[in-house]
């Protein structure tokens, strides 16, 4: 079993590892442009293709190479390397180049959608592009929630039936007495790359599904387990997905509203004089990736909002708070968790409550039992 000391040093190595992944692409992005590199990979692209997109497409195929290439080391270290020394990874250096390729096909193929959607905007709607590219994103991520269950998540795990089959008809109760529409629940082969748990709710509509790790079924007891599914049965009841999607997309439109005021007046510093140039791509990215992170913070606020609710949820679902703070502590373990992070670094980097806050909620609710 971990100890503090080694949740400690992990989490260590990987805030730093945040930083210098954030400044290392803020500084190619950087350099891209002032060193007018971006500008020459555009010429290239399109002497090779006198048609947009195709000249395009290409543009962002190099750009992709590069800040792939540049990455790369830093990716492998941290989930790689520093896994294996943790001994949370079971993946043989194979099995997890395997992964790294199907992320980044379907990284690569998301983001050139998204470049391509963004650059049309730019180029037919100059005063309200950012209305039309804000819309496709949110269409954009309602498809792939839609797809998620029955698309992504199996080209990485496979499905089962939930084992053994009395915790399947215990989760089928819940759902039951939660009064949810939810049709199963099911089980991937998470212990084949990691000895971590985890649980989740994905999809809408049909595909909604409540997944659990079999490292979670395979070490959890049964009314540990039951407080897990109670919680993502919360998330369900409170419609979470769908509020994190309009949550995200205010801050996606408010993001390109802001560049879209600034856009034109940074652009001819690099000797970039047209709105929709793929030559601005780093630009945008670099101005993007900055919004973002000071946007993280009130995403992440939001976020524990949520969380609590469904904690609470559970609990109140369950009635088995021991059990509740038994699974946290167990999760915890399992995931190499920080027990209690500290407020500012919760503030900024948390999406969910720590595992410190989590027992107090649980201790609270217990006592107000008695």
């Amino acid at each position: 079993m971990p100890t503090k000391t080694e949740a400690k040093e992990y989490h260590r190595i990987k805030d730093r590892m945040f930083f210098v992944s954030l400044l290392l692409t803020l500084a190619v992005l950087q350099t891209l442009l002032a060193s007018g590199l971006s500008i020459r990979l555009r010429d290239v692209a399109f002497g090779l293709f006198p048609l947009t997109t195709a000249a395009e497409t290409l543009y962002f195929a190099l750009f992709a190479l590069i800040m792939g290439v540049v990455q790369f080391p830093l990716t492998f270290y941290e989930d790689f390397w520093l896994e294996h020394r943790y001994q949370l990874s079971r993946q043989t250096l194979g099995a997890w180049l395997l992964d790294e390729i199907k992320k980044a096909g379907i990284g690569f193929l998301l983001a050139w959608i998204v470049v391509m959607a963004v650059f049309f905007s730019l180029a037919r709607f100059p005063n309200h592009w950012w209305l039309w590219a804000g819309g496709f994103w949110l269409l954009l991520n309602l498809f792939l929630t839609r797809i998620t269950p029955e698309v992504l998540i199996p080209l990485f795990y496979k499905y089962s039936e939930v084992q053994p089959p009395e915790l399947r008809q215990r989760v089928l109760e819940l759902f039951q007495k939660a009064k949810v529409k939810i049709k199963d629940v099911y089980s991937i082969d998470f212990s084949k790359k990691t000895r971590k748990a985890n649980a989740f709710i994905c999809g809408m509509g049909q595909s909604r599904r409540v997944v659990l790790t079999d490292t979670l079924t395979g070490e959890f007891s049964l009314p540990e387990i039951e407080t897990v599914v109670a919680h993502e049965i919360g998330h369900y009841k409170h419609q979470d997905i769908l509020k994190l999607t309009i949550v995200n997309t205010i801050g996606v439109f408010a993001g390109f509203y802001v560049m879209h005021r600034i856009w034109m007046n940074i652009l001819p510093h690099y000797g970039i004089m047209s709105p929709h140039d793929i030559a601005g791509l780093p630009l945008f990215a670099l101005l993007f990736l900055c919004l973002n992170f000071l946007l993280m913070p009130v995403f992440n606020g939001y976020s524990r909002r949520l969380e609590v609710a469904a904690d609470r949820f559970s609990l109140q679902l369950t009635q088995k708070p021991n059990d509740f703070i038994s699974m946290i502590r167990k999760l915890g373990d399992m995931n190499l968790a920080e027990i209690d992070p500290g407020s500012l670094k919760e503030f900024l980097f948390y999406s969910h409550p720590p595992i410190s806050r989590r027992i107090r909620l649980a201790e609270s609710f217990r006592e107000e039992l008695k």
